[in-house]
């Protein structure tokens, strides 16, 4: 996150500046997010949901998250595993072998094989210096130096012409059941603040309207829609969202990290009965939606939820 708000700065007062980063917001997507998805811990309604997030996203920052050429550092996984275990971080204690198996395949297919679909049309003929760094170089200078003379050469022909002037109840699910390491959680979090800064009062809410109903009320509207991307949930996992709604939104008791929500009013409506077809339960329902639209437009606080 602290690379894409670097991004995000002005380039330095230089005739022909060039900045080079770490990773970029499309690594997050094509690599770290899809392998997510790919092994099971991602949902595909969840997957569906982050990709259009993630789109917005690139779309909200347009050409500030441009990028005109990727340099790929190669090595194997086993390679990056003995690097993690010498450096010794303790957010990476739990990695293992077939989880960098995974990345390192997610990699070859966005970069080098071109096989991952692409979805932004400037991003899809980027060009892509690969740079084997399978043996260690940190303290080897001749090495290094020819590392950098691939790059140096690359960029002055300009086949990589380098610039000159990237949730509560999901993904706190997700890293509660053990689907998000505890570093990827720190990320993701890192990632939803910056964008809510980033969109600022159009991403302000006045009020939430909770339609609570029960996890096997839930599961079984689910199943009589028949959505083909719904077709794997299970009641476990309406059970997990469920609970927290309920911390969130009645008990209060998730911690909450953008000060103006922390106080936002809360309209819970019981949605637990079937009110499709159902003209008299219908009206109740938006009675009580009115009464708390009108008691937001006068500035009043209405009366909290009442916890069951």
């Amino acid at each position: 996150m602290a690379r894409l708000k670097a991004m995000l700065e002005p380039p330095p007062a230089a005739p022909h500046p060039v900045r080079v980063f770490e990773r970029s917001p499309y690594s997050d997507r094509y690599v770290f997010a899809k392998n997510l998805f790919e092994v099971g811990h991602l949902q595909p309604l969840e997957w569906a949901i982050y990709q259009d997030w993630h789109g917005f996203l690139l779309r909200q920052l347009g050409h500030r998250a441009a990028l005109h050429g990727f340099l790929y550092l190669r090595a194997t996984p086993q390679t990056c595993l003995e690097r993690l275990r010498r450096r010794a971080r303790s957010e990476e204690g739990g990695i293992r072998l077939e989880y960098l198996q995974q990345l390192h395949a997610q990699h070859e297919r966005w970069l080098v094989e071109k096989t991952t679909e692409v979805h932004f049309a400037d991003m899809k003929d980027v060009p892509v210096l690969v740079l084997d760094v399978d043996k260690d170089f940190e303290h080897d200078v001749a090495a290094q130096g020819i590392l950098m003379a691939q790059v140096g050469t690359v960029a002055r022909r300009g086949a990589i012409p380098l610039p000159g002037a990237p949730g509560y109840v999901f993904a706190k699910n997700l890293f509660e059941v053990g689907h998000l390491q505890p570093l990827e959680w720190a990320i993701y979090q890192d990632w939803h603040g910056f964008l809510l800064r980033q969109l600022g009062h159009r991403a302000a809410l006045h009020g939430f309207l909770y339609l609570r109903a029960t996890p096997q009320t839930c599961l079984e509207r689910l199943r009589r829609r028949a959505r083909s991307e719904e077709g794997g949930i299970r009641l476990e996992y309406l059970q997990q969202l469920h609970a927290q709604h309920e911390r969130w939104l009645v008990e209060k008791t998730t911690e909450v990290h953008f000060a103006d929500m922390k106080d936002v009013p809360v309209l819970v409506l019981d949605v637990d009965k079937d009110f499709e077809h159902d003209v008299a339960a219908q009206g109740i329902l938006m009675a009580q939606v009115e009464a708390f639209v009108g008691s937001l437009r006068a500035g009043a606080s209405p009366s909290p939820p009442n916890p069951r």
